[in-house]
């Protein structure tokens, strides 16, 4: 288990033991818990036909599932 510090004015401070080398994450909250994606410097345009709503949406409702069931797979839900 890491534990992360916060400072009085509400940042959130990383150990260098999780190997997060990007500057930027998403933060999704999921219930009590949160599912942090890093986001790499350089983005990679791709051509999509759905609109950006859509997508946010998808990967929404995709990330809440996996961390869902790696939650249940290790016995805390």
């Amino acid at each position: 288990m890491i534990i992360a510090k916060i400072d009085s004015q509400r940042r959130l401070y990383l150990p260098k033991s999780l190997g997060i080398s990007e500057k930027k994450v998403i933060i999704i909250p999921i219930g009590r818990a949160y599912l942090m994606i890093p986001v790499p410097e350089k983005a990679i345009e791709i051509d999509v036909k759905k609109d950006s709503h859509e997508l946010l949406k998808l990967a929404d409702k995709r990330a809440k599932e996996d961390v869902i069931s790696r939650a249940r797979r290790r016995g805390q839900l």
